[in-house]
Formats: C-alpha cells, sequence, structure tokens
C-alpha cells in the first residue's frame, strides 16, 4: 500500500473519532512532521497526535500500527500541562509543538485558547532567548553530573543533554528536532542562525570523526539484534514493535545516502536504549562501538566543547538583541 500525508491524515482523523466516547477527554491535536509536510524517512512515517484530558491518563505513550511503515505515536497529556497557558511560549519542546499544532478535537475551545496565549509574544526575542537558554542550562546542568563511566544509563544521560543542547539553535527559531532527524535537520539551522561551526562540533560530539559509513553498516546486525531483544521483553514507548521501522528505514537511509554520518544519533540512541531493556549478551557490541567513536573517556570535553560555543552564540544573540 503507497502511504501518503493525506491517508496518514485520514488514520488520525479516525482514530481521533473513536476516542471521543471517552468524557473524560478535553482535546486532540497533530503534531510533527506530517504538519510539515515530511512526514517520510527512508519510506517510513509516524503520526504524532497528543490526546488532553481531565485528569491524568491512564497510559502516557503508546504506538499503534498503520498499513505499511507507518504507525500512530501516541502521547496523552493531563490538561495541567497547560495551565497557565501564557507560560507555554517559554517552553523549549511544548511551546513550539502547540505553536505549530493543528487542532483535531476542541469541543470546548481549550486547545484554542492555549495556542492564543502561546502565539502571543511567541517570537519575541525574550520567549524565544527564554526557550534556548533554558535547554542551554538544562545541558550544561547535566555536564556537570555526567558519569564517566562506560555505562547505558551514563552514556543515555549523555546523549539527552546533546540532544537538548542540539535543539537550542532550533527552539530560538521557532521549532524543534526529532531524534530520528537531529543531525539532517540541524546543519541548515545552524547555517540560518549565523553559526555554522556549531555542526562541526555537534558532529564531533557523536563521534563522527573516528566512525565511518563501513563501519557504521557493520554495527547493524548488533544493534538491530539489540532492538530485536527489547522489543521482546518490555520495551520503553520509544522501542515499541510499531515504532522499530521508524528508526531502521532512517538509519538505512542515511547510509545509502551521501551523508552516513547522519545515522550516528538515531542509532547511538535507539541502540542505547536498547542495551537497557536487553539481555547483557548484547552490552559488548555496544560497548566496541562506543569505544570506536572515541565516546568512551572524551565525551564530557566534546559536549564542553558544543556547550562552550553555544552558550557564546546564545549571549551574542541576545546582546544584540538588547536581552540581558
Amino acid at each position: 500500500m503507497r502511504l501518503t500525508p493525506e491517508k496518514l491524515r485520514r488514520y488520525a482523523e479516525k482514530f481521533v473519532g473513536q476516542q471521543k466516547r471517552d468524557l473524560r477527554l478535553l482535546a486532540v491535536y497533530l503534531s510533527g512532521s506530517l504538519l510539515r509536510g515530511q512526514p517520510f524517512l527512508g519510506g517510513a512515517a509516524d503520526v504524532d497526535l497528543v490526546l488532553i484530558y481531565n485528569g491524568e491518563p491512564e497510559v502516557a505513550r503508546e504506538s499503534l500500527s498503520l498499513p505499511g511503515e507507518a504507525h500512530l505515536d501516541i502521547r496523552r497529556h493531563n490538561r495541567s500541562r497547560y495551565e497557565p497557558a501564557r507560560n507555554l511560549r517559554a517552553a523549549p519542546f511544548l511551546g513550539p509543538t502547540l505553536f505549530r499544532a493543528e487542532a483535531l478535537y476542541d469541543p470546548q475551545h481549550f486547545l484554542d485558547f492555549a495556542q492564543a496565549a502561546v502565539r502571543s509574544r511567541f517570537r519575541a526575542p525574550e520567549s524565544a532567548a527564554a526557550r534556548a537558554r533554558a535547554l542551554a542550562q538544562a545541558a550544561r546542568e547535566a555536564w556537570f553530573t555526567l558519569d564517566e563511566a562506560l555505562t547505558p544509563s551514563a552514556f543515555a544521560a549523555y546523549l539527552e543533554a546533546l540532544f537538548r543542547a542540539a535543539n537550542a539553535p532550533a527552539t530560538l527559531l521557532g521549532y524543534t528536532f526529532s531524534r530520528r532527524r537531529l543531525l539532517l535537520d540541524f546543519p541548515p539551522a545552524a547555517q540560518h542562525w549565523g553559526h555554522p561551526h556549531l555542526t562541526g562540533l555537534l558532529f564531533q560530539a557523536l563521534g563522527a570523526p573516528q566512525i565511518t559509513a563501513e563501519r557504521l553498516q557493520a554495527a547493524l546486525p548488533a544493534w538491530e539484534a539489540a532492538l530485536a531483544a527489547a522489543a521482546a521483553s518490555r520495551p520503553p514507548a520509544e522501542l515499541a514493535a510499531p515504532r522499530q521501522p521508524y528508526y531502521r528505514r532512517a538509519v538505512a537511509a542515511y547510509l545509502s545516502s551521501s551523508t552516513p554520518a547522519n545515522a550516528l544519533y538515531p542509532l547511538l540512541f535507539t541502540w542505547t536504549l536498547a542495551v537497557q531493556h536487553a539481555d547483557e549478551a548484547h552490552l559488548a557490541p555496544w560497548q566496541q562501538f562506543v569505544e570506536a567513536a572515541g565516546l568512551a573517556a572524551n565525551r564530557q570535553e566534546a559536549l564542553d566543547a558544543y556547550l562552550d560555543a553555544l552558550e557564546e552564540a546564545l549571549e551574542t544573540w541576545a546582546r544584540q538583541r538588547g536581552i540581558g
């Protein structure tokens, strides 16, 4: 079956229609790559839906398979997360998401009110700076507490700090990067922001200078085995079976492109997550790959170099706009 953005939207609308029977459901909105017109990467796609409830939802996140290599990525929020709505314009992830969201169900105009509050002064320099600084500060605080041991949990904390730091230029410009497209979308954003040197520092922090396309290709069997093992246990929502093709196809697409290093973040992120939920037999190949990338002992220095450059760029941007 050939999927199109129009078909993906129809599947989303059908799902929302089924959820309306829940009297606690307050609103539903669409977000993510489908709204940007680029849901497919390597032929796989997800449809990002957020359901807002009166009260705490029973399940925070789930994935539902669709025909072809696609799935619904469903997140459920308590309405309290959106109150007071005016604060969200400075929220680094939820703010840009809500600013660009499309309401699919909003009978009480809850979402309409929240979006109006977010969109008011969303692009003001003060709001943009608040979003970017929040991410840079969170990454710097994580850097101070990074564990030097090469364990999946310690490396996951490193990748999360790097993801937040990498998103600072994007949220300054009014959007955010997904994990799957991080290294694909970052270079043009850094160029547009006027700080293209950040791209090299980000790639260095992921071991790109040490990892060839051949080494990436050679790592695929161990990576895929770890994903399969995690899926067979009780995986986190990010690695649920319907969601795995989303990452597998992306990595394959990058490796067959002229920029295979773009596969590094999604591969490292999912592999690290997988070995945390698989048996120990899958740990050694992961450790060997991280060591080959030069990230066993030098990752703190690499992140520090990126953060130094990012903080200096943010200070310059803020100073030029009279923001203290």
